[in-house]
């Protein structure tokens, strides 16, 4: 059996772009209990032509007007290509939206609606482009997040077109935390399965049913249109001391930035914070693999690749002290020496950070969010701001780069809580640059996102949010009969009652006037 795993553009920003984890641990997976089978893995994001058709730059998250969930930002689009393949099964039909479709979603967001129609017929036929790339395979696995939701979509009519034996497996993080994108893909047939929490073993129980012609519908985490209606199971079994190492067999990481390996440390996350939703990815249970696991993965995935640089990509690295320290000793007593980053809590001691530093940490992404401490306490972050500022500049002395991400407009922030964030802000960047330093200090601003299965989003009218769905924009001319229901119950936008947007605007203008950000 063929088998390909797949991620379209545009997941990751286009600035930072790693390679796919979750393809290589599914991929490794299948290789070693289905050695008689071919799995390949590809990722489209690396296509020079692909990677400025419909990116995450074409999907406002706010204008002058409204917030947009962080959720499906371009639904009425992908609502109407699934119209045009159900009325004809044809490649020319569904080339070119409905223009009143697109101009109804274009001039709400201040765009010029006829820019939009061309840019989205040039994703459609660059798209169609590569179709051959998914020819002759049994199975084919996409991963699928909000920003490349409309082109796995597309993609995925193609292939029922071209390829109607191929079995198409949906999976990924808007799979998991979605509930009506897994009502679209299945309702519409164009996912024959969709597996909800981790990857490994319901594709590869789908694999061997498939072989034997027997149902997965039975599979933990596994859904299809035969049980679609059932309670929802969540995959959470694998061990991860016992997973093969990552396999990226058919990646060219000097295509990637940065070119690094991507690795894992464990899977969920501890805390709940109440605007965040990655506790949600891997379901209720937290799993930590030994610090022995990871650096054994590190030598041979460095020995194999020739890569001795890694980005860590959990959730959080140090969800345990314990846990950090001792990884990092081993480090330091390898003779081999790697470099490596990844997402951090601001609540590290100065000597930790300086052994951190010893054993290779050259970067450090910092979930600080803000430097008011009342905000802090709203949010859930059980984080005292004073920690935070003295994990930044442990990082900065020991010449490791900060990527301290905050975002303003969060629902009980007042202004003065933002002033202390920006004032703060400006004044590590002074210290830094009078210790000639700055260059390791970097801030990334934005707006604070409403996300799908937050505390938050879950409990929307307790925060002080007003929230709209899609149903204003439904029309049965332009999109399924089942998507009536989906466009009333998925939400498109939302305001703050205390908070007026022009504030928020008004916050983000001055954020950008942060010195770090000239």
């Amino acid at each position: 059996m063929k088998i390909l795993l797949a991620v379209l553009p545009h997941f990751q920003n286009t600035s930072f772009t790693v390679a796919h984890l979750g393809n290589a641990c599914i991929s490794a997976y299948l290789k070693k209990y289905l050695p008689e089978d071919q799995i390949k893995t590809i990722d489209l994001r690396t296509f020079e032509d692909l990677k400025n058709v419909w990116t995450s730059k074409d999907l406002p998250q706010m204008t002058y007007l409204n917030m947009y969930v962080s959720d499906i930002y371009d639904l009425p689009f992908i609502a109407n290509i699934i119209k045009k393949y159900e009325e004809k099964k044809d490649i020319e039909h569904i080339l070119k939206l409905d223009y009143e479709v697109i101009e109804t979603w274009a001039k709400e967001r201040g765009f010029y609606p006829p820019l939009i129609q061309e840019k989205l017929y040039q994703a459609n036929i660059t798209m169609l482009k590569y179709i051959e790339l998914f020819k002759d395979y049994d199975v084919i696995g996409l991963s699928l997040y909000t920003s490349n939701f409309y082109l796995s979509v597309l993609a995925s009519i193609f292939i029922k077109i071209k390829y109607p034996n191929t079995k198409i497996v949906f999976g990924g993080s808007q799979i998991t935390q979605g509930d009506t994108s897994r009502e679209i893909l299945i309702k519409s047939e164009l996912a024959d399965f969709i597996v909800i929490g981790e990857g490994e073993e319901p594709m590869l129980q789908i694999i061997k049913n498939l072989k034997s012609n027997s149902p997965s519908e039975d599979v933990i985490g596994v859904k299809t249109k035969n049980n679609f209606d059932r309670l929802d199971t969540f995959s959470q079994s694998a061990n991860l001391e016992e997973l093969p190492i990552p396999d990226y067999d058919d990646i060219d990481f000097s295509l990637f930035n940065p070119s690094v390996i991507p690795i894992y440390s464990n899977r969920g996350c501890p805390f709940r914070c109440h605007f965040c939703s990655e506790h949600s990815l891997f379901g209720k249970k937290f799993k930590r693999r030994s610090p022995q696991k990871v650096l054994e993965d590190m030598k041979l995935l460095s020995k194999k690749y020739k890569i001795s640089e890694f980005t860590i990509a959990d959730s959080l690295i140090n969800s345990s002290e314990q846990w950090l320290e001792e990884f990092t000793e081993i480090l330091n007593q390898e003779k081999e020496k790697f470099l490596w980053g990844g997402y951090f809590r601001a609540e590290m001691s100065d000597i930790l950070i300086n052994n951190m530093k010893k054993a290779g940490l050259n970067s450090a992404i910092l979930g600080v969010e803000s430097f008011s401490q009342e905000t802090l306490d709203n949010m859930n972050k059980r984080k005292i701001n004073n920690e935070t500022l003295s994990t930044i500049r442990a990082l900065i002395e020991n010449n490791i780069h900060a990527f301290v991400n905050i975002f303003t407009g969060y629902p009980e922030e007042k202004e003065e809580d933002f002033q202390d964030t920006y004032r703060i802000s400006n004044e590590l960047f002074d210290e830094f640059k009078a210790k000639n330093k700055a260059q390791y200090y970097h801030i990334t601003a934005r707006s604070f996102q409403l996300r799908p299965f937050s505390n938050i989003y879950n409990d929307y009218d307790k925060f002080g949010l007003d929230v709209e769905s899609w149903s204003k924009y439904y029309n049965e001319k332009y999109y399924p009969d089942y998507f009536k229901n989906i466009f009333e119950i998925t939400l498109c936008s939302f305001k703050i009652k205390k908070l007026p947007l022009f504030k928020i605007q008004n916050r983000i203008m001055t954020m950008k006037k942060l010195k770090k950000l000239k």
